[in-house]
């Protein structure tokens, strides 16, 4: 339903299926026994998974994530000066700090409803962060590797600078840098002390292993 065409190769979508928590035979259980939600096509690229029919009750985007000072704010009243919500220890510099309060003042898009995006353009990320938030937030653990993430670059209408734009948002997204490999972390899917949290509506519940 994020995707553009409604469609992603099964071949690609296998890289993101532990971190979906996708059974192994994922490819013919989601078509055999949801025949009503999917089906798989031919493309030029392989087999694919296309989606059937559009289910509005899912198009639901998740809820804006909430400011850490709300509850904090010992009088009610908005805060004198404007606000940036970032990890304990992170400081951006004035600059970027006042490109991300624009940024967040910016209305609200639901990465579910298709629409040509001019490029280069802050609707266009705005899109384009709604879009991968939307996406951490489906995973199990809240992160997947950045590579996964290049993998549906197209299919998701992100630009070839999906990763200089994840490390721009701070606020939205924790690119970590350990290891071979890069993984990128939903910053909201985690409280204070890097503990997982369940990401629904209103409310946050831990999960406890």
């Amino acid at each position: 339903m994020l995707s553009l065409h409604r469609c992603l190769l099964l071949s690609k979508l296998a890289h993101l299926g532990p971190d979906l928590g996708l059974l192994p035979n994922f490819r013919s259980h989601l078509c055999n026994n949801h025949p009503d939600h999917f089906k798989t096509v031919d493309s030029s690229y392989g087999r694919a998974l296309e989606l059937v029919s559009w289910d509005p009750d899912l198009a639901i985007p998740l809820p804006p994530s909430p400011h850490p000072c709300d509850n904090d704010r010992i009088i009610d009243r908005p805060p004198r000066f404007k606000q940036l919500r970032l990890m304990k220890g992170l400081n951006v510099k004035r600059k970027h700090r006042d490109f991300l309060i624009r940024f967040n003042e910016m209305p609200e898009i639901n990465p579910y409803t298709v629409g040509a995006k001019v490029p280069h353009t802050m609707e266009a990320e705005k899109n384009a962060c709604a879009v991968v938030r939307e996406v951490l937030g489906l995973m199990v653990e809240k992160r997947t590797l950045f590579d996964h993430k290049t993998h549906f670059r197209r299919k998701f209408g992100l630009s070839n600078k999906v990763r200089g734009m994840l490390v721009r948002h701070p606020d939205l997204f924790y690119v970590s840098l350990k290891g071979q490999r890069d993984s990128v972390f939903l910053v909201e899917g985690y409280d204070d002390r890097g503990r997982l949290r369940r990401l629904d509506g209103d409310k946050d519940v831990l999960y406890c292993y």
